[in-house]
């Protein structure tokens, strides 16, 4: 008798290895491998966690210096456009391609101007002073 009593209780416990029941909410062994897993994981989770924070400093500082480029790029097309307003009011003459790139590089200003919610400022009058000169040597087919 004995000797059943002995098997029931090691077949249960064997059974309780790979059945959990369910009205009763309790799965020991479930709660002892997510400890040991936990446990062993903790210095690899510390070390995500590090790394986690480095690339949210570098991230940061990726936009500062994002901006800060952008910011030289507005100044320095800024004065591109006035040194050629400049150069046109004093009568010098550009060719058609030059005119163009005016063009083209007041674009990108402007999409840098929007991007930063920053206003045009002085740089319109010089830019549609440009745009009339443009327009009259297209006109009349001099450049």
């Amino acid at each position: 008798m004995e000797k059943y009593i002995t098997v029931f209780v090691s077949g249960i416990g064997i059974l309780s290895i790979f059945v959990e029941i369910s009205k009763i909410k309790l799965n020991p062994w479930g709660k002892l491998f997510e400890f040991i897993g936990s446990s062993l994981n903790r210095d690899v989770k510390n070390e995500l966690d590090n790394i986690k924070g480095l690339l949210k400093s570098q991230s940061e500082g990726l936009k500062e210096l994002e901006m800060t480029v952008d910011m030289n790029e507005i100044k320095r097309i800024r004065a591109e456009i006035f040194a050629f307003a400049d150069s046109c009011k004093m009568g010098e003459k550009h060719t058609e391609e030059a005119f163009l790139h005016i063009i083209d590089i007041h674009e990108d200003y402007e999409e840098l101007i929007e991007k930063y919610g920053l206003t045009n400022g002085r740089i319109s009058l010089d830019y549609e002073y440009i745009v009339g000169v443009y327009q009259d040597c297209v006109k009349k087919k001099v450049f």
